[in-house]
């Protein structure tokens, strides 16, 4: 099985990737559907940000966007001391 880190950067030829590689785990039960889909949102909003001319988000968005982060490494950090 490859690691979750090649699983998290798995990469198609566009210049900001994709975010399908954790689908492995939703699929498999290690991460619930809602941490998929905050990583898939928190992804895309990367590259948002990365390669637009500007990309703004309100306070409230960035709230939201740390507390899914915070959800995300607490289901990874369970993930890993599982195994």
């Amino acid at each position: 099985m490859a690691s979750l880190y090649d699983l998290l950067r798995r990469r198609t030829p566009t210049a900001c990737g994709n975010a399908n590689g954790q689908s492995e785990y939703v699929n498999t039960g290690r991460f619930s559907r809602e941490c998929g889909k905050s990583f898939r949102v928190a992804f895309d909003q990367r590259c948002d940000a990365d390669y637009t001319d500007v990309a703004a988000f309100t306070a409230d968005q960035v709230a939201a966007m740390l507390e899914q982060a915070r959800r995300f490494v607490a289901e990874v950090k369970s993930l890993l001391q599982a195994t």
